[in-house]
């Protein structure tokens, strides 16, 4: 939570201890983005990119797919190793293979 304020500088506190980031570190950022003033409190770990994102405010995130293509030229382990993750799909455009779980997925 970022909090602008007329006076006094900046001021930081965490509900949670910090491993990514210290106090010292937003202090620069806060500084590099001319924000001199300002009550900045962390309720969980957050990292730069998410301070930053908290700053600008106008960042959107979208969910993705990754595929791979050709997986007619791997083994079967090794798609299964890939598949282990919701986010990624194998297909085979030369053999018309998973296509329709491709389907499915964007539809998700």
């Amino acid at each position: 939570m970022i909090k602008p304020v007329k006076t006094g500088g900046v001021h930081f506190s965490a509900s949670v201890p910090l491993t990514q980031i210290d106090e010292q570190a937003v202090k620069m950022i806060m500084q590099e983005y001319k924000i001199h003033n300002a009550h900045i409190k962390f309720n969980g770990d957050y990292d730069v990119g998410d301070l930053i994102d908290a700053i600008e405010g106008n960042r959107k995130y979208v969910k993705c797919l990754y595929v791979y293509n050709k997986i007619d030229t791997i083994s079967i382990e090794d798609v299964d190793d890939i598949t282990q993750s919701r986010l990624n799909v194998c297909i085979s455009i030369h053999m018309n293979l998973g296509i329709d779980i491709l389907l499915d997925r964007i539809w998700e």
